[in-house]
């Protein structure tokens, strides 16, 4: 997965990828939501945001992705085909806001994201742990 990754910036308690996959930071609610239904959505009219910024630090997460509250997970990696891709509303940098200096690369999407993968991994930041998931509806 980190093979062509990038090296971001250090902090003190994590080092940041910029990686050439997609994770979406989350809450407990919709990480059930995921494994249930099969599908990364939101449900803000702009879109569903993700990500290719690879941290294991909550801290870092809200600040470069100028998020209101901390995740409790990282979903992911989530390969970017040309399908996925094909799919993209946007992609930019997100900007600061508040206290966040932003910086990370966002992507946008308005479509809900299939995950057509057998296994999903899950990074618990409480925990401080990665769980694979494997999702029964994929063969």
């Amino acid at each position: 997965m980190m093979s062509s990754s990038r090296f971001y910036q250090r902090s003190r308690r994590a080092i940041v990828y910029e990686t050439d996959a997609l994770f979406r930071y989350t809450s407990e609610a919709e990480l059930k939501f995921v494994i249930e239904k099969g599908v990364i959505m939101s449900y803000n009219p702009k879109g569903t945001y993700l990500t290719n910024l690879f941290t294991d630090d909550p801290d870092v997460t809200v600040k470069m992705l100028a998020l209101s509250k901390l995740p409790r997970y990282r979903i992911g990696p989530i390969p970017i085909s040309k399908k996925l891709f094909s799919k993209v509303k946007y992609v930019g940098i997100v900007t600061p806001k508040g206290r966040s200096r932003g910086g990370a690369k966002e992507y946008v999407f308005t479509d809900p994201i299939i995950i057509d993968v057998e296994n999903l991994y899950v990074y618990d930041f409480k925990d401080k742990r990665t769980y694979r998931i494997r999702l029964p509806f994929i063969r």
